[in-house]
């Protein structure tokens, strides 16, 4: 128990611990990028200054007045301007004149008579250069700036700590070495902080833009707060090993104990009943088992004594139940017979006797108290022709069963019974009323169930009616439909609480029975060893 205490001390101090840890990174990590981001913005910002300043040199008017004063001033310009790589003087046929460079790039300036088109990129020798053309008087002038001296030019120059790659698109314009060995993907955008790793190192991303080109900013992140993390790691280590021990103990003083007497209490459950719970390993679980066995003992006798009792009762239910079913159908076909030999269809009060007295064969057969579905379908099929006797509007029965249900077990007259009610309530004037069954297999959480689906194109269930019929047998039976209620019942006695019955409204009555296969088997064989 102390070491449960311990363990259970450890867990919220080591997610503290990382919590606070996590925190403090976070945190340091954010204010060196704020810094580091600071830092860029304001080279960038020198870079477009000088920027600017050669386009102000390019289209200033006191520099076009003598061809020897523009050389005198491009010599200046571009001394005291640390972006600019030269500036080369055309004549207006396009032969150099001039060229006043700060550093030989080999760049080849070429002869523009356009003029000026803005900042645009060449590319020479695998070089990548950003070049603009303007015209002063007879001359046009061409400044370059390279794009790899633009990026030395943060550390030799202005001497801010890190390195400077330009990047357009997929392609890179300039290349440092953290950025040709890098191991990560570099992000499309950078707004937040942004670790890559290259050469052993750990490297933060900064990013700005300058003339259209994207400027990454690196500087080399020294901090490495690992060491930190391997002390929460091993008061995990710590926090597992007493669990374990703990684990170990409760294991094997209570939940093995535990563990035998629902193996115990479960085949009880499943019917042997001579099993009884071992002896516990405490004074506390040695009790409960003393007290379980001697309840099991009572209960086991208590059983045989009820046993012939229960099934005796069930059965004499069930009948009385099919014998409140028959009547109410038998009294229906009587009906029918009676209408028919009224108007004097002899004909049709011969078929119907016919057709009954098979009915009748069936449904006063007591042997059994289910039936295979195929026999009840046949009988469907009879009762709907004992519906069409003598009818403008004949009913109509279409049925589609799987052959694999035709020896499936159902009470027999309960499909009989949902077509009556159809045949009763679902009635529309000038529209032949037609029902359909279908049967089905399905399979569901590794079990297979039998689905049983009767419709027809009639009215349907009034709203109230359908509630009582998906909540309230005893409500049903209440309101005179004795059958249908009885042939709910019948089901639920017949295969439990798992067999559903749901209905519904579909463009007609619906009537949706999903009945387990398993529990249907083991029902018919008690069924058969009752009769």
């Amino acid at each position: 128990m102390i070491l449960a205490a311990v363990s259970l001390v450890q867990i919220p101090l080591i997610v503290l611990y990382f919590f606070l840890l996590g925190n403090f990174t976070d945190r340091l990590i954010t204010e060196q990028w704020s810094y580091q981001t600071d830092t860029m913005n304001t080279y960038a910002a020198n870079l477009r200054d000088e920027i600017q300043k050669i386009d102000q040199f390019l289209y200033a008017k006191e520099l076009s007045e003598t061809y020897d004063d523009l050389i005198v001033s491009a010599n200046e310009f571009v001394n005291e301007n640390s972006a600019i790589t030269e500036l080369v003087f055309f004549d207006e046929e396009g032969r150099e004149l001039n060229r006043v460079d700060k550093v030989f790039t080999g760049y080849q300036a070429r002869y523009d008579s356009f003029g000026d088109r803005g900042w645009y990129l060449d590319e020479q020798d695998g070089q990548y250069y950003m070049v603009r053309n303007a015209i002063a008087d007879d001359t046009v002038i061409t400044a370059v700036i390279s794009i790899r001296r633009l990026a030395a030019t943060s550390s030799n120059i202005y001497n801010i700590p890190g390195s400077i790659v330009f990047k357009r698109g997929e392609d890179f314009l300039s290349s440092a070495l953290w950025q040709r060995s890098v191991s990560d993907p570099i992000p499309a955008k950078i707004t937040e902080p942004e670790i890559v790793h290259s050469l052993g190192r750990q490297y933060m991303l900064s990013e700005t833009n300058l003339l259209g080109m994207r400027m990454l900013y690196s500087v080399i992140y020294y901090y490495d707060f690992r060491w930190l993390y391997y002390f929460g790691y091993l008061f995990v280590g710590v926090a597992v090993l007493s669990l374990a021990v703990t684990m170990f103990y409760l294991r094997r003083t209570i939940l093995k104990p535990m563990s035998e007497m629902e193996t115990v209490m479960d085949e009880i459950g499943s019917g042997d009943m001579e099993k009884r719970l071992p002896e516990g390993t405490s004074k506390e679980l040695a009790a409960i088992s003393d007290t379980f066995n001697t309840m099991m003992d009572h209960l086991r006798d208590a059983k045989i004594e009820s046993y012939e009792q229960r099934l005796t009762a069930r059965r004499a239910k069930t009948d009385a139940l099919r014998l409140q079913i028959r009547r109410h159908f038998f009294l229906n076909c009587l009906k029918n017979i009676y209408a028919m030999a009224s108007t004097g269809n002899m004909d049709g009060v011969k078929q119907t006797a016919l057709l009954l007295s098979t009915n009748l064969r069936y449904t006063l057969n007591f042997d059994n108290d289910s039936v295979p579905l195929k026999e009840e379908l046949k009988m469907c099929e009879d009762y709907i022709k004992l519906q069409g006797i003598g009818q403008p509007l004949k009913p109509m029965i279409v049925i589609e069963s799987d052959p694999e249900l035709d020896d499936f077990a159902i009470p027999p007259v309960s499909l009989l019974t949902i077509l009556e009610n159809s045949c009763k309530y679902g009635s529309v004037p000038d529209n032949p009323l037609i029902i359909r069954i279908q049967t089905a297999v399905r399979s569901l959480d590794d079990q297979k169930y039998a689905i049983i689906t009767v419709r027809d194109n009639g009215r349907g269930y009034d709203k109230d009616m359908l509630k009582l019929l998906n909540q309230d047998i005893d409500q049903v039976k209440q309101q005179n439909h004795i059958g249908m209620a009885n042939t709910l019942l019948r089901f639920r006695m017949l295969y439990g609480d798992d067999c559903s019955v749901l209905f519904s409204n579909n463009n007609g009555a619906k009537v949706d029975l999903m009945i387990p296969m398993k529990m249907n088997s083991e029902a018919t064989d008690e069924t058969v060893n009752c009769g």
